[in-house]
């Protein structure tokens, strides 16, 4: 699956580094870089909240659509 670069290109996007991402989610920086890192073990509510913070679709950040917000 494509997430682990899906996670760094929002994140770029954003302009956001790991740490600012970890904050605006109330998260550690440890539970973000791990999320980029194995992204395959990413759980269901770790990925809402990327998908809902990054406006795009939970489909999109697994890669399995190009589209990135569902219409």
């Amino acid at each position: 699956m494509g997430q682990k670069n899906i996670i760094a290109s929002e994140r770029a996007r954003n302009r956001l580094s790991q740490m600012e991402f970890a904050e605006k989610l109330n998260e550690p920086y440890s539970k973000i870089r791990n999320l980029e890192a194995n992204p395959d073990r990413m759980k269901l509510r770790d990925a809402i909240k990327v998908a809902d913070y990054f406006n795009i679709s939970i489909d999109y950040l697994a890669g399995r659509t190009e589209e990135r917000t569902i219409k």
